[in-house]
């Protein structure tokens, strides 16, 4: 088996896929391979993360997308973050802040 440096998952949970997050799966795909960091990042389709569900407004932080090893739990993901944090990934690389909901470190 493969070992990745960064695992990508997108949530696919009926609130996140209204807010579009079967289009974030292609565009984390293409950015990873433009990036020339296909085979050291995977990307993922998750079924409901139910962090959504834990807030007052239901789907107030959809579409959500985490990234491990780090921990890392994003909300309110576009395709327009995509890039940005593909690159936060690379080594000594930084959470991007604005979307953080969560970090394991």
């Amino acid at each position: 088996m493969q070992e990745y440096d960064h695992h990508i998952f997108v949530c696919l949970g009926k609130r996140c896929s209204k807010k579009g997050a079967e289009d974030l799966i292609d565009a984390f795909k293409d950015s990873v391979e433009d990036k020339g960091m296909k085979g050291l990042y995977r990307v993922s389709r998750s079924g409901c993360l139910k962090t959504c569900k834990e807030t007052l407004v239901e789907g107030e932080y959809s579409p959500i997308v985490v990234i491990y090893p780090q921990g890392v739990w994003y909300g309110k993901v576009t395709k327009g973050d995509v890039g940005e944090i593909v690159d936060s990934l690379k080594v000594g690389g930084k959470p991007v802040e604005r979307l953080l909901l969560h970090r394991n470190f």
